[in-house]
């Protein structure tokens, strides 16, 4: 009896320093200099100003907050910023981005605004540098051309950036090619679903054994899921924390007192209520 017990100890303890092993950061910590701080979520955007749009990018970098934006491939290969996989919610088509061309997106508006779907390359030109970007690149197909498409345009940018995914491939493609640009893992906690209704992307990311893959700089992860078991455990490693996306300045000030990178929206902080 003792010895099975004592089989099963040692089998727990060396399956935990597997996951250990498999979860760890990038180390040592390298420094974040200035892209630690504030980010208005796809920009500083509001009623009369879409979401990840130059003007809403203008807003955030005029009152010095820095950017969290979201990149997809088209199908003629051009880089456009927008979050959703399909353009229904912000456009009011039934088009997928990534089955559209550049000029086909052109034709678009987003919501009820005078704004269209902007590239890569224009949200650059509006940013110019003033303040930081933190670069989401959305899973797709095409990820590794959409990383080598993006590092073209950012290497002739002279502004703060770092990249983050919840593509393992994406952060890994910049471990391996582009070492000295700080990365980041995007990770939810694991949902109760999935042990009823396997998921295998989703625990696969809940779980944060791709880290094996990406060993990323900081773990950003979705502020209601940062006391599930495996962001909790992972944070033994100490990584830089990014927390998304926090939407009241309670919710801010609490996540400051352990995030370095804070994703934001829905309010502007400094203020009682955004800007109309």
């Amino acid at each position: 009896m003792l010895w099975a017990l004592a089989a099963l100890a040692f089998a727990a303890a060396a399956l935990l320093l597997i996951w250990m092993f498999l979860t760890m950061p990038q180390l040592p910590r390298r420094p974040l200099g200035n892209l630690a701080g504030l980010y208005a979520h796809r920009g500083l955007w509001n009623e009369k100003t879409p979401e990840n749009s130059l003007a809403a990018f203008k807003r955030a970098a005029e009152k010095g907050f820095g950017i969290e934006l979201d990149v997809q491939r088209t199908a003629d290969g051009e880089l456009v910023i927008f979050h959703d996989e399909d353009l229904e919610r912000l456009c009011g088509v039934r088009w997928k981005v990534e089955l559209c061309t550049l000029r086909e997106l052109r034709e678009l508006r987003l919501g009820t605004s005078d704004q269209g779907i902007p590239t890569l390359r224009e949200a650059l030109e509006t940013v110019d540098g003033r303040v930081p970007l933190l670069i989401d690149f959305k899973p797709c197909r095409a990820v590794v051309p959409m990383c080598e498409r993006a590092d073209a345009l950012l290497q002739h940018y002279a502004g703060p950036y770092c990249v983050e995914s919840f593509d393992p491939r994406a952060v890994r493609w910049y471990r391996r090619h582009r070492p000295n640009v700080i990365r980041g893992q995007l990770a939810r906690g694991l949902e109760r679903p999935i042990l009823r209704h396997w998921d295998r992307r989703a625990a696969w990311n809940g779980s944060l054994i791709h880290h094996v893959r990406s060993r990323p700089d900081f773990v950003s992860m979705r502020w209601e899921d940062r006391n599930r078991l495996p962001l909790r455990m992972a944070r033994a490693w100490k990584p830089w924390l990014a927390a998304w996306t926090l939407t009241t300045p309670e919710a801010l000030a609490e996540a400051r007192r352990e995030c370095e990178l804070l994703i934001f929206e829905q309010f502007t902080p400094g203020q009682e209520k955004e800007e109309p």
